[in-house]
């Protein structure tokens, strides 16, 4: 049965010169060779994407892989600890090019450009051109040089648009804000994946998330006029007022949902969306644990604690009980009415359940996860899992917000 299956997918592989991506490479132990993308390991085997079809491969049978999502991770890793000089970027551009991480490279020549717009080796590794001895920007608008492309393209209709591994990003915040805001993504997308991809078995994203970037208010879409930051489901974009300085917890937060909607709710396997909780408490849970470090360099602090929500949880004279928790929707967390509340208790929930609960507990919570990713999350199927522990459920994630 094991040796049909590789010999389906290496039938695949024959045809998979229609993929678009196929940098990913797996050799097998018979020699042969698979290419597309690994959006998924497990420890017993490879999920391979070959263009639009995805096959299991026994880790039996691999003999060896590639993975783009790897190399970049090794490639972040290394932008961590290296200094914003441009010797040392163009050097980790050098290492991407060897990786084939051709978005990756061009964002590192683009944040070498962020800080030293004249910088040579930037721009000719990017494919520009000089005129009159000046560096052009190319973009909407034309070719300009950078004085000129940083006033043209604060206009939002005309803004920097750059695109790296998982994002594109349009700006109109300049050209270091949209460099900056697509380097916080790449590592909130990979501490997302650290996180969550294995125990609930979350593909990767091979079509680059969109996130909007305004300068000002009169720039943003008047559906956001009363939030600074919001997720629209269709066309699939983050909408964001202005480059978030301090935690970025704003932006984090809605980049969450925009992470859930491409892996889970509005993917290829998609059987239902998110309980409303579950994914307002998720969010809020990365926006807490994913701090600002240098510019473009966030940090993972994972079980770190909003402790505003948690006061207001732990204060609370009124709190909502935990069958009305359970049961919110997508419009109980529009509405005004003590609507921090339900925000800070979905949080304190999610929160409990990782970190403030028994090994058995969490391993179960996990199960929940596994059930809602599968479009079964609802209040019942959480009142099933849990039907001996709700008391002490509810009890202790009030107690934990102390």
């Amino acid at each position: 049965m094991i040796v049909a299956l590789v010999n389906t997918v290496l039938v695949v592989a024959a045809v998979a010169l229609s993929g678009r991506d196929q940098r990913d490479v797996v050799e097998l132990d018979n020699g042969r060779r698979i290419q597309g993308r690994v959006v998924l390991e497990l420890p017993d085997q490879l999920v391979v994407r070959v263009g639009s079809i995805e096959r299991k491969v026994p880790r039996k049978h691999v003999k060896s892989f590639t993975s783009v999502f790897r190399s970049q991770w090794k490639i972040l890793e290394k932008l961590q600890k290296t200094p914003d000089s441009p010797d040392a970027l163009l050097a980790l551009a050098d290492e991407c090019r060897k990786l084939k991480l051709e978005h990756t490279e061009k964002l590192l020549c683009w944040r070498v450009l962020s800080r030293e717009p004249a910088n040579a080796k930037a721009h000719e590794r990017l494919g520009h051109k000089q005129r009159r001895g000046k560096w052009r920007f190319p973009g909407a608008g034309g070719a300009l040089t950078y004085e000129r492309a940083e006033k043209v393209r604060a206009d939002f209709g005309k803004s920097w648009e750059l695109r790296s591994e998982h994002y594109t990003v349009r700006c109109s915040s300049g050209l270091r804000g949209t460099v900056d805001t697509l380097c916080d993504l790449e590592f909130f997308y990979h501490y997302c994946m650290q996180l969550w991809q294995k125990p609930l078995e979350l593909r990767e994203v091979l079509e680059p998330m969109k996130v909007y970037v305004y300068g000002d208010r009169r720039q943003y879409p008047s559906e956001g006029s009363h939030v600074g930051a919001y997720f629209e489901r269709s066309p699939n974009i983050v909408h964001v007022v202005g480059r978030m300085s301090g935690p970025l917890d704003t932006l984090f937060h809605e980049a969450t949902h925009s992470f859930l909607y491409n892996t889970v709710s509005g993917s290829a396997r998609s059987r239902g969306d998110l309980p409303q909780w579950l994914n307002e408490g998720w969010a809020e849970y990365m926006a807490g644990v994913v701090k600002a470090g240098r510019p473009g360099r966030p940090e993972l602090h994972e079980g770190a604690r909003i402790e505003r929500w948690m006061k207001l949880v732990a204060t609370a004279k009124r709190p909502y009980d935990l069958h009305r928790l359970l049961n919110f929707e997508a419009s109980d967390y529009e509405a005004s009415s003590k609507q921090a509340l339900k925000y800070a208790q979905g949080y304190a929930l999610f929160h409990y359940m990782l970190h403030g609960t028994t090994k058995a507990v969490r391993e179960k919570f996990f199960d929940y996860m596994r059930a809602a990713v599968a479009g079964r999350g609802q209040a019942s199927t959480f009142r099933r899992m849990f039907r001996r522990q709700l008391s002490s459920i509810e009890a202790g994630y009030r107690e934990s917000a102390r």
